[in-house]
């Protein structure tokens, strides 16, 4: 029996609560990305190196973002009048941030749980 089943069978209400973290953590990550892009193609600024060095990791229950280091910094106000500010950053990670939280507190609902439980072949009404 898979790691899986034995989660399945165990506890069903549980395993449906962390698939839907776990696809909302995902579609997050994805978003950031998206957000991103977006922001390098409306800059005069290069950036390319930078997105280049993103990755993002799902595991139960949590998201990790790597980066490169210079990436946290762009969208801090320049010091100097030459350099121009990114927002690739902070008002991107925040900014999903806000809706994750929204996502995993009011958006799990009856629909979303029938759902994940067919996806999974899991019997919720008995």
């Amino acid at each position: 029996m898979s790691a899986v089943q034995k989660l399945q069978n165990s506890n069903p209400a549980n395993f449906i609560v962390q698939k839907y973290i776990d696809q909302v953590l995902q579609e997050t990550a994805q978003e950031i990305y998206e957000r991103q892009e977006r922001v390098a193609a409306d800059s005069t600024v290069d950036v390319d190196d930078i997105l280049r060095t993103r990755k993002y990791h799902v595991t139960p229950g949590q998201l990790s973002l790597s980066h490169n280091i210079e990436m946290r910094f762009l969208d801090m106000k320049p010091r100097w009048k030459n350099l121009r500010q990114v927002q690739l950053y902070n008002s991107q990670i925040w900014g999903e941030f806000n809706i994750l939280a929204g996502k995993i507190a009011y958006g799990f609902t009856e629909t979303i749980r029938q759902t994940i439980a067919q996806r999974y072949n899991i019997d919720i009404n008995g």
